[in-house]
């Protein structure tokens, strides 16, 4: 009894893997004004996906939200359905939330056909550098969706969420930059 438990444990633990949600911004360090994306990269996917839900937390100090745009890989061109899409935000955080609106078997078909393997961009929240310090972008709240919206036996899948750091920087000012070096060539012209 006990191996045959021993031995189901270890199937169980071998199936269980975790989809992981990403934040990957465009660089590691932003001038004050400059805008920062934030793409919620999707990746170890399983199968098919039809939707996700995440929170993205940030320092509304630091940073101010100025657009969400859903990627294009749970959305098929033409489709007589619009998806679901939803953002919300509130002091610190935005929740998006997308789910595909195909019903039927052959509209999966032609959604797996779009989806590369791995792994693709769910969604770019875009920001606004307000003044100089470190923001980190985090997630919460995360689930993926692996069938389509009306059947009963879903699987919303354990999800890892893995945060990014983005320093922000004052821009240098010239003048201050080149004192130095025109104190130096003075005296040595002295």
């Amino acid at each position: 009894l006990k191996k045959l438990l021993a031995a189901a444990a270890l199937l169980l633990s071998v199936q269980a893997n975790a989809t992981v949600i990403s934040v990957n911004l465009d660089q590691i360090q932003y001038k004050v004004g400059e805008t920062i994306n934030a793409r919620l990269v999707v990746s170890d996917i399983q199968t098919l996906i039809s939707g996700f839900e995440a929170s993205l937390n940030f320092n509304q100090d630091l940073v101010e939200l100025t657009d969400i745009t859903f990627g294009n890989f749970l959305t098929l061109p033409g489709f007589y359905l619009e998806n679901i899409q939803n953002s919300q935000s509130a002091a610190g955080q935005v929740k998006l939330t997308e789910v595909f609106a195909g019903a039927f078997q052959e509209d999966l078909l032609e959604l797996s056909v779009l989806q590369p393997n791995n792994p693709f961009v769910l969604a770019t929240v875009s920001f606004k550098a307000l003044k100089h310090g470190i923001s980190e972008f985090g997630l919460t709240d995360l689930s993926v969706l692996y069938s389509p919206m009306n059947s009963l036996d879903y699987e919303d899948t354990a999800t890892i969420g893995k945060a990014a750091t983005a320093e922000l920087v004052s821009a240098p000012a010239t003048l201050a930059l080149l004192l130095p070096a025109l104190f130096w060539l003075r005296r040595r012209q002295s």
